[in-house]
Protein backbone atom coordinates (compact mmCIF):
# COMPACT_ATOMS: atom_id res chain seq x y z
CA UNK A 1 0.00 0.00 0.00
CA UNK A 2 1.58 3.75 -1.00
CA UNK A 3 1.05 5.30 2.65
CA UNK A 4 1.95 8.64 0.87
CA UNK A 5 -0.61 8.93 -1.76
CA UNK A 6 -3.38 7.24 1.02
CA UNK A 7 -2.99 11.01 2.61
CA UNK A 8 -5.20 13.60 1.39
CA UNK A 9 -3.73 16.51 -0.42
CA UNK A 10 -5.20 18.79 1.70
CA UNK A 11 -3.86 17.34 5.11
CA UNK A 12 -0.41 17.25 3.33
CA UNK A 13 -0.56 20.90 2.61
CA UNK A 14 -1.38 21.50 6.42
CA UNK A 15 1.67 19.95 7.70
CA UNK A 16 3.98 21.44 4.47
CA UNK A 17 2.71 24.84 5.53
CA UNK A 18 3.67 24.49 9.29
CA UNK A 19 7.42 23.86 7.81
CA UNK A 20 10.47 26.17 7.45
CA UNK A 21 11.19 27.49 4.09
CA UNK A 22 14.56 24.52 3.97
CA UNK A 23 11.88 21.92 5.42
CA UNK A 24 9.96 23.03 2.26
CA UNK A 25 12.76 22.95 -0.38
CA UNK A 26 13.84 19.87 1.07
CA UNK A 27 10.21 18.22 0.58
CA UNK A 28 10.03 19.45 -3.04
CA UNK A 29 13.11 17.23 -3.87
CA UNK A 30 11.57 14.14 -2.50
CA UNK A 31 8.63 13.48 -5.10
CA UNK A 32 7.15 14.52 -7.84
CA UNK A 33 3.55 14.97 -5.50
CA UNK A 34 5.50 16.65 -2.63
CA UNK A 35 7.14 18.99 -5.08
CA UNK A 36 3.42 20.21 -6.60
CA UNK A 37 2.47 20.72 -3.18
CA UNK A 38 5.46 22.59 -1.60
CA UNK A 39 5.83 25.08 -4.73
CA UNK A 40 2.62 27.05 -3.90
CA UNK A 41 3.51 27.23 -0.39
CA UNK A 42 7.38 28.16 -1.00
CA UNK A 43 6.96 30.82 -3.86
CA UNK A 44 3.34 32.79 -1.84
CA UNK A 45 5.69 34.93 -0.13
CA UNK A 46 8.65 36.12 -2.30
CA UNK A 47 11.65 38.50 -1.24
CA UNK A 48 14.19 40.05 -3.69
CA UNK A 49 16.50 41.51 -2.64
CA UNK A 50 20.20 43.11 -3.11
CA UNK A 51 23.01 42.38 -0.97
CA UNK A 52 24.20 44.29 1.82
CA UNK A 53 27.62 44.39 0.73
CA UNK A 54 30.00 43.78 -2.69
CA UNK A 55 33.77 42.60 -1.52
CA UNK A 56 34.23 40.19 -4.58
CA UNK A 57 36.54 41.33 -7.45
CA UNK A 58 35.15 42.89 -10.29
CA UNK A 59 34.84 39.93 -11.75
CA UNK A 60 33.03 38.53 -9.19
CA UNK A 61 30.58 40.96 -8.67
CA UNK A 62 29.58 40.80 -12.06
CA UNK A 63 29.03 37.39 -11.97
CA UNK A 64 26.91 37.73 -8.99
CA UNK A 65 24.89 40.86 -10.55
CA UNK A 66 24.39 38.36 -13.66
CA UNK A 67 23.12 35.30 -11.74
CA UNK A 68 20.95 37.86 -9.69
CA UNK A 69 19.24 39.52 -12.60
CA UNK A 70 19.03 35.30 -14.05
CA UNK A 71 17.47 34.22 -11.01
CA UNK A 72 14.22 36.64 -10.81
CA UNK A 73 13.82 36.20 -14.47
CA UNK A 74 13.90 32.74 -14.49
CA UNK A 75 10.93 32.98 -11.76
CA UNK A 76 8.81 35.87 -13.29
CA UNK A 77 8.97 34.10 -16.81
CA UNK A 78 7.58 30.70 -15.70
CA UNK A 79 4.22 30.75 -16.14
CA UNK A 80 3.76 27.91 -13.40
CA UNK A 81 6.62 29.97 -10.76
CA UNK A 82 4.77 33.53 -11.09
CA UNK A 83 1.19 32.68 -10.74
CA UNK A 84 1.74 31.13 -7.55
CA UNK A 85 3.23 34.66 -5.70
CA UNK A 86 0.91 36.50 -3.91
CA UNK A 87 2.95 39.09 -2.12
CA UNK A 88 6.07 40.63 -2.94
CA UNK A 89 9.08 42.31 -1.35
CA UNK A 90 11.75 44.46 -2.93
CA UNK A 91 14.59 45.41 -1.35
CA UNK A 92 17.66 47.37 -2.44
CA UNK A 93 20.51 46.69 0.84
CA UNK A 94 23.48 47.31 -0.98
CA UNK A 95 25.62 50.23 0.49
CA UNK A 96 29.37 49.20 0.79
CA UNK A 97 31.69 47.64 -1.80
CA UNK A 98 35.06 46.64 -2.85
CA UNK A 99 36.74 50.79 -3.25
CA UNK A 100 38.63 49.04 -5.92
CA UNK A 101 35.29 47.68 -8.34
CA UNK A 102 33.21 50.78 -7.30
CA UNK A 103 32.23 50.98 -10.99
CA UNK A 104 30.36 47.66 -10.62
CA UNK A 105 28.94 48.10 -7.49
CA UNK A 106 27.00 51.02 -8.80
CA UNK A 107 26.18 48.86 -11.98
CA UNK A 108 24.95 46.59 -9.70
CA UNK A 109 22.80 49.30 -8.56
CA UNK A 110 21.76 50.34 -11.58
CA UNK A 111 21.10 47.24 -13.64
CA UNK A 112 18.91 45.52 -11.15
CA UNK A 113 15.91 48.21 -11.02
CA UNK A 114 15.57 48.23 -15.00
CA UNK A 115 15.68 44.67 -14.93
CA UNK A 116 13.08 43.79 -12.51
CA UNK A 117 10.30 46.22 -12.83
CA UNK A 118 9.52 45.47 -16.42
CA UNK A 119 9.00 41.92 -15.42
CA UNK A 120 6.85 42.67 -12.20
CA UNK A 121 3.37 42.58 -14.48
CA UNK A 122 4.39 38.72 -15.35
CA UNK A 123 3.27 38.60 -11.39
CA UNK A 124 -0.40 38.12 -12.10
CA UNK A 125 -2.02 37.38 -8.67
CA UNK A 126 0.41 39.37 -6.37
CA UNK A 127 -1.77 40.97 -3.91
CA UNK A 128 0.75 42.71 -1.76
CA UNK A 129 3.75 44.77 -2.60
CA UNK A 130 6.35 46.21 -0.42
CA UNK A 131 9.14 48.52 -1.75
CA UNK A 132 12.26 49.40 0.30
CA UNK A 133 15.19 51.54 -0.73
CA UNK A 134 14.55 52.23 -4.39
CA UNK A 135 16.32 55.19 -5.40
CA UNK A 136 16.01 55.43 -9.07
CA UNK A 137 16.16 58.05 -11.81
CA UNK A 138 12.92 59.51 -12.95
CA UNK A 139 12.45 57.29 -16.16
CA UNK A 140 12.89 54.17 -14.36
CA UNK A 141 10.37 55.28 -11.47
CA UNK A 142 7.89 56.25 -14.14
CA UNK A 143 8.41 52.28 -15.19
CA UNK A 144 8.09 51.32 -11.48
CA UNK A 145 4.89 53.12 -11.26
CA UNK A 146 3.50 51.61 -15.03
CA UNK A 147 4.96 48.12 -13.66
CA UNK A 148 2.34 48.82 -10.27
CA UNK A 149 -0.78 50.24 -12.16
CA UNK A 150 -1.22 46.90 -14.14
CA UNK A 151 -0.69 44.33 -11.49
CA UNK A 152 -4.76 43.29 -11.86
CA UNK A 153 -5.14 42.14 -8.03
CA UNK A 154 -2.85 44.24 -6.16
CA UNK A 155 -4.73 45.76 -2.82
CA UNK A 156 -1.62 46.36 -0.65
CA UNK A 157 0.72 48.70 -1.52
CA UNK A 158 3.57 49.93 0.52
CA UNK A 159 6.53 52.17 0.01
CA UNK A 160 9.00 52.60 2.50
CA UNK A 161 12.62 55.26 1.98
CA UNK A 162 11.68 55.12 -1.84
CA UNK A 163 11.02 57.65 -4.74
CA UNK A 164 7.32 57.48 -6.07
CA UNK A 165 5.71 58.71 -8.96
CA UNK A 166 2.05 59.26 -9.54
CA UNK A 167 -0.08 57.05 -11.83
CA UNK A 168 -3.49 55.59 -12.32
CA UNK A 169 -5.96 55.42 -9.07
CA UNK A 170 -5.34 52.34 -7.74
CA UNK A 171 -8.46 49.81 -5.67
CA UNK A 172 -5.93 49.44 -2.59
CA UNK A 173 -7.32 48.46 0.83
CA UNK A 174 -3.88 49.52 2.33
CA UNK A 175 -1.32 51.98 1.55
CA UNK A 176 1.74 53.04 2.88
CA UNK A 177 4.16 55.78 2.10
CA UNK A 178 6.92 55.44 4.66
CA UNK A 179 9.55 58.26 6.03
CA UNK A 180 12.07 59.25 3.89
CA UNK A 181 10.31 58.31 0.80
CA UNK A 182 10.23 61.14 -2.20
CA UNK A 183 6.93 62.15 -4.22
CA UNK A 184 7.85 62.48 -7.63
CA UNK A 185 4.93 64.88 -8.78
CA UNK A 186 6.86 68.39 -8.09
CA UNK A 187 4.23 69.34 -5.94
CA UNK A 188 1.06 68.70 -7.98
CA UNK A 189 -1.16 65.88 -6.63
CA UNK A 190 -0.25 61.91 -6.42
CA UNK A 191 -2.83 60.15 -7.56
CA UNK A 192 -2.86 56.52 -6.22
CA UNK A 193 -5.92 56.25 -3.56
CA UNK A 194 -9.14 55.05 -4.10
CA UNK A 195 -11.28 56.73 -1.43
CA UNK A 196 -14.06 54.10 -1.99
CA UNK A 197 -11.87 50.96 -1.40
CA UNK A 198 -8.86 52.12 1.15
CA UNK A 199 -9.20 50.62 4.52
CA UNK A 200 -5.81 51.49 5.82
CA UNK A 201 -4.12 54.63 5.45
CA UNK A 202 -0.35 55.60 6.72
CA UNK A 203 1.22 58.31 5.77
CA UNK A 204 4.51 59.34 6.89
CA UNK A 205 6.57 62.09 6.06
CA UNK A 206 5.92 65.70 7.31
CA UNK A 207 5.90 67.64 3.86
CA UNK A 208 5.98 64.82 1.58
CA UNK A 209 2.48 63.43 2.22
CA UNK A 210 0.91 66.70 0.88
CA UNK A 211 0.22 65.57 -2.26
CA UNK A 212 -1.28 62.31 -1.01
CA UNK A 213 -3.83 65.15 0.80
CA UNK A 214 -4.18 67.28 -1.89
CA UNK A 215 -5.49 64.12 -4.07
CA UNK A 216 -8.00 63.25 -1.73
CA UNK A 217 -9.10 66.41 -0.86
CA UNK A 218 -9.44 67.55 -4.83
CA UNK A 219 -12.04 64.30 -4.79
CA UNK A 220 -13.62 65.89 -1.82
CA UNK A 221 -15.98 62.47 -1.28
CA UNK A 222 -15.73 60.96 1.96
CA UNK A 223 -13.82 57.56 2.24
CA UNK A 224 -16.67 55.12 3.67
CA UNK A 225 -14.60 52.24 4.43
CA UNK A 226 -11.34 53.59 6.15
CA UNK A 227 -10.82 52.19 9.30
CA UNK A 228 -7.25 52.93 10.04
CA UNK A 229 -5.31 56.38 9.79
CA UNK A 230 -1.97 57.15 10.60
CA UNK A 231 -0.74 60.35 9.60
CA UNK A 232 2.95 61.64 10.24
CA UNK A 233 2.22 65.62 9.07
CA UNK A 234 3.94 69.17 9.02
CA UNK A 235 1.27 71.70 11.13
CA UNK A 236 0.90 73.49 7.83
CA UNK A 237 -1.28 69.98 6.40
CA UNK A 238 -3.20 70.33 9.92
CA UNK A 239 -6.41 71.78 7.70
CA UNK A 240 -6.45 68.89 5.26
CA UNK A 241 -5.99 66.32 7.78
CA UNK A 242 -9.10 67.45 9.53
CA UNK A 243 -11.18 67.67 6.05
CA UNK A 244 -9.66 63.85 5.96
CA UNK A 245 -11.53 63.37 9.59
CA UNK A 246 -14.60 64.53 9.12
CA UNK A 247 -14.78 62.56 5.37
CA UNK A 248 -13.89 59.26 7.21
CA UNK A 249 -17.19 58.31 9.02
CA UNK A 250 -16.64 54.79 9.48
CA UNK A 251 -12.53 55.54 11.03
CA UNK A 252 -11.84 53.05 13.97
CA UNK A 253 -8.08 53.88 15.06
CA UNK A 254 -6.03 57.37 14.35
CA UNK A 255 -2.28 57.82 14.94
CA UNK A 256 -1.34 61.23 14.63
CA UNK A 257 1.79 62.98 14.79
CA UNK A 258 2.88 66.23 14.16
CA UNK A 259 5.62 68.53 13.58
CA UNK A 260 5.91 72.26 14.90
CA UNK A 261 2.66 72.30 16.42
CA UNK A 262 1.96 74.96 18.90
CA UNK A 263 3.15 74.34 22.67
CA UNK A 264 0.97 74.66 25.68
CA UNK A 265 1.67 73.95 29.54
CA UNK A 266 0.15 70.41 28.86
CA UNK A 267 1.99 69.98 26.24
CA UNK A 268 2.01 70.25 22.38
CA UNK A 269 -1.69 70.98 20.85
CA UNK A 270 -3.36 70.47 18.00
CA UNK A 271 -7.03 71.44 17.05
CA UNK A 272 -6.90 73.33 20.37
CA UNK A 273 -7.50 69.79 22.15
CA UNK A 274 -4.17 68.51 23.88
CA UNK A 275 -2.89 65.37 22.79
CA UNK A 276 -0.06 64.14 25.63
CA UNK A 277 -1.20 61.20 27.57
CA UNK A 278 -4.42 61.33 25.63
CA UNK A 279 -6.60 58.73 23.66
CA UNK A 280 -7.37 60.73 20.53
CA UNK A 281 -10.26 57.71 19.87
CA UNK A 282 -11.98 59.29 23.12
CA UNK A 283 -11.41 62.73 22.01
CA UNK A 284 -12.50 61.87 18.94
CA UNK A 285 -15.30 59.49 19.97
CA UNK A 286 -14.06 56.66 18.39
CA UNK A 287 -13.83 52.87 19.54
CA UNK A 288 -10.75 52.36 21.49
CA UNK A 289 -8.11 51.78 19.34
CA UNK A 290 -6.36 48.25 18.45
CA UNK A 291 -2.63 48.14 19.70
CA UNK A 292 -0.86 47.50 15.77
CA UNK A 293 0.61 44.45 14.84
CA UNK A 294 4.44 44.25 14.89
CA UNK A 295 5.63 44.22 11.84
CA UNK A 296 6.64 40.88 9.75
CA UNK A 297 10.77 40.42 10.29
CA UNK A 298 12.94 40.13 7.45
CA UNK A 299 13.45 36.03 7.78
CA UNK A 300 15.34 35.94 4.28
CA UNK A 301 19.05 36.24 4.68
CA UNK A 302 20.68 39.40 2.94
CA UNK A 303 24.10 37.29 1.82
CA UNK A 304 26.67 38.66 -0.35
CA UNK A 305 24.52 37.16 -3.20
CA UNK A 306 21.02 38.67 -1.93
CA UNK A 307 17.63 37.15 -1.10
CA UNK A 308 15.78 35.68 -4.04
CA UNK A 309 13.47 33.72 -2.33
CA UNK A 310 10.28 32.71 -0.56
CA UNK A 311 10.35 33.59 2.78
CA UNK A 312 9.40 31.54 6.01
CA UNK A 313 5.30 31.84 5.76
CA UNK A 314 4.75 30.69 9.42
CA UNK A 315 5.48 34.25 11.56
CA UNK A 316 2.57 36.40 11.36
CA UNK A 317 2.59 39.28 8.86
Amino acid sequence: MDYLAAVPSELWTRIFESGSTADLRTLSLVCTRFCALSQPILFRHLDVMLPETQFGTAEQIRATCDEFIARFTGIAESPTLASLGQSLRYADWLQQGNPMALNEVTSFKQLVPPAFFPKLPLFVNIVTLTLWHIDIEMKVGMDVREAIDVLPRLRHLHIHRSRFPTGEVLPLESFTFSTQSEADTFGEPLEIIDRRTIRKLVLHGADEVGVFLDALELEGADLPVLRHLELHISSKHVGQAVGLLNRSPALETLILDCFKAAEGPGGSRLFGLPFRGVSWNTLLGLPPARPPAPPAPHTASRTTHGAISGYDPSPAT
